[in-house]
């Protein structure tokens, strides 16, 4: 059963307001976490009665600090992002979209979209009106379970969005996106860090030992005051006839070597994860052109993957009905991608058509345009005739040139310029 859609103090929000102005919106927790508190809190959020995700979403907003995981994060919703978007019906472009498709809006509209997959839940709320207004609905207080936005980010009170046409919520109950796969990895590597950096507080400087005579605490007094006097370095005072030895660890690690393998280790799994390989992040020492040219493919793949992916969730049937509740023309249209092509495709394409005219063999002015992109000129037909004749013009004036004809057959090279004349390659 779902709560009572308004409860308590909290009041509904207004027309023309977001939702979080009733939400009682907190700071992440950002403290030291560890694996242990990460299984706790995946253990609250799949919980089958009563599943809670604010603490798992702290965990995901403090790993999310990470470097490697942001940037490949951030790499792999680029690859989509970057993408030309548009809008067509009849397999033609609708003009009156081509501002929204260009527009900031949509632009995060998917980016949210792309991070659902990290995330495991987006929301939106876009309020009534004229203008097209969005805005984020905080993630801890989407509740799937029980359909509702919660007024507390671990209550169970709040606002119905299931029948709220102008509320979208993106996720499933079970979807607790990719972070929850990739926070133990950088939980360990933050351990890493805090090793490594002791390593290097204890064993970065030499240390100093100085012993005295334990007869004499007068030596002792002396000893520890230069000690003090000459710097801030690991220091050691020892009496005499006493044997030291520093169990270090450095006849296996002598260069901190170990934790820099941990976190190399810890940022290739991140890599597969996120983008489905390594070679197009970060170079191996066996790595070379054939192996990085397959993980290029990989990645190409996941990217094929999550514009499929962004396209149903802005071709659905929820966004298409907000767009029309703003007066856009989106009946009987889709979003959809604009081709791309493979330059080096391109190019192997183009030499192939370069030998095809010099042998003689007609090639499609539409088949070039098709192959390379290259969009055709609205008054095509006119360029075309214009061009022909200023050939003919060329050429006749050529034949009337006796000069021309005693060079053609004395030079091999205007004997070639004259047949591509003739030919209309100029």
């Amino acid at each position: 059963m779902h709560p009572k859609k308004i409860q308590g103090k909290h009041g509904k929000p207004s027309k023309g307001q977001p939702i979080s102005v009733s939400l009682e919106i907190r700071s992440a927790n950002r403290s030291y976490s560890d694996i242990g508190d990460y299984k706790d809190a995946r253990s609250s959020a799949q919980r089958i009665h009563g599943p809670n995700r604010t603490a798992i979403y702290d965990i995901y907003d403090l790993v999310l600090h990470d470097p490697h995981l942001f940037g490949i994060i951030n790499k792999r919703n680029d690859a989509v992002l970057n993408k030309g978007i548009r809008f067509v019906k009849d397999d033609s472009q609708v003009e009156q979209m081509e501002e929204f498709c260009n527009s900031e809006r949509l632009r995060n509209i998917m980016e949210e979209i792309m991070w659902q997959l990290q995330w495991g839940l987006t929301g939106f709320q876009f309020l009534k009106g004229k203008e097209f207004k969005q805005y984020n609905i905080p993630r801890k207080h989407i509740k799937p379970d029980l359909g509702i936005i919660s007024y507390e980010q671990s209550g169970s009170d709040g606002i119905d969005y299931t029948e709220d046409p102008l509320i979208w919520v993106i996720g499933d109950r079970d979807d607790y996106g990719l972070l929850m796969k990739a926070a133990p990895y950088v939980l360990w590597k933050n351990g890493n860090w805090a090793d490594w950096a002791q390593f290097n507080e204890i064993f970065g400087m030499p240390v100093r030992v100085m012993t005295y005579n334990m007869h004499d605490p007068q030596s002792k007094i002396e000893a520890k005051k230069a000690l003090s006097e000459t710097g801030s370095a690991l220091e050691l005072l020892v009496p005499e006839g006493v044997t030291y030895d520093m169990k270090d660890g450095k006849g296996s690690n002598a260069n901190g070597e170990l934790q820099n393998k941990f976190k190399d280790a810890i940022n290739a799994e991140l890599s597969v994860l996120i983008l489905g390989n390594t070679e197009t992040t970060t170079s191996s020492k066996t790595s070379g052109y054939a192996q990085s040219q397959t993980h290029a493919a990989q990645q190409f793949e996941v990217t094929m993957s999550d514009m499929i992916y962004v396209l149903n969730k802005l071709n659905s049937p929820e966004f298409l009905n907000i767009l029309k509740s703003y007066g856009y023309p989106v009946e009987g249209g889709r979003f959809e991608f604009e081709s791309e092509k493979d330059m080096k495709v391109v190019k192997e394409h183009m030499i192939v058509i370069s030998l095809a005219k010099k042998m003689g063999t007609p090639v499609s002015d539409d088949y070039i345009y098709e192959v390379t992109g290259i969009p055709k000129p609205a008054n095509y037909d006119q360029l075309v005739k214009q061009k022909e004749e200023e050939r003919q013009a060329i050429l006749k004036s050529a034949q009337q040139d006796p000069e021309l004809h005693n060079r053609r057959a004395s030079s091999p090279g205007a004997q070639k310029l004259w047949d591509k004349l003739l030919n209309g390659f100029f």
